[in-house]
């Protein structure tokens, strides 16, 4: 569905409301965290996960497993810091603004960095990292605070660190999805965006495999 995104976003406190809301209500399930995709499509979590893996290998070649610090950006349940970061890094710090998945985190005997319960745009950061990795969060940010945790995820970067966005592109401009308000971009989109962040595109890769019913999913080194 088009909509007017100035409009939507006017009222932030009701436009992130209803996101937290959508994902309160969706099971606290790797699917529910993937949008059902993976009922849909199965394999598809193995997939992302292993796209993921071997992106942080090529940033990292020289890296033994278990050095340096990650944090997993809106974890949700944190299927990603168990199936990917946690292979690579000692340290992995969540962060996640709604509640019941943050209590299923907290149950993790093996989970290994603090937790933060927390909407990204007001998130302040206790650490430099190898790596923020921010999967299919920022789509629901609107476009001054996403120019804003650019900015700030910058400052929080190790000398050789690195932001990663997993997000879905739009063909054209934008697309909006008024269900949970979020927001589809298109790469040039973006781009206009890093700039005005003052941050720098170091790879782009497109993720394989993706079901062509599906928007497609770039992943995006930032530094």
């Amino acid at each position: 569905m088009k909509a007017n995104w100035d409009v939507l976003a006017k009222n932030k406190e009701k436009w992130y409301a209803k996101t937290i809301k959508y994902w309160e209500k969706q099971p606290e399930t790797n699917d529910g965290m993937l949008g059902g995709i993976e009922s849909m499509y199965p394999g598809f979590q193995k997939q992302d996960e292993k796209a993921s893996l071997e992106l942080l290998r090529e940033l990292f070649p020289n890296r033994k497993n278990g050095e340096g610090r990650a944090i997993d950006v809106g974890c949700g349940i944190g299927r990603v810091t168990k199936e990917v970061l946690s292979k690579i890094f000692k340290t992995v710090d969540m962060l996640e603004p709604c509640e019941r998945h943050m209590n299923k985190v907290k149950k993790w005997k093996e989970r290994n960095g603090e937790i933060y319960q927390c909407s990204l745009q007001e998130f302040e950061y206790n650490h430099k990292y190898d790596i923020i990795w921010m999967q299919w969060v920022v789509l629901y940010l609107t476009d001054n605070d996403f120019v804003n945790v650019l900015r700030k995820a910058k400052q929080h970067l190790n000398e050789e660190g690195y932001i990663v966005l997993k997000v879905n592109i739009a063909k054209k401009d934008h697309y909006i999805d008024e269900s949970d308000n979020s927001i589809i971009r298109s790469q040039q989109y973006f781009k206009n965006l890093f700039d005005m962040a003052g941050v720098k595109v170091r790879k782009e890769k497109l993720q394989p495999h993706m079901p062509q019913e599906l928007f497609k999913v770039m992943m995006v080194v930032l530094e």
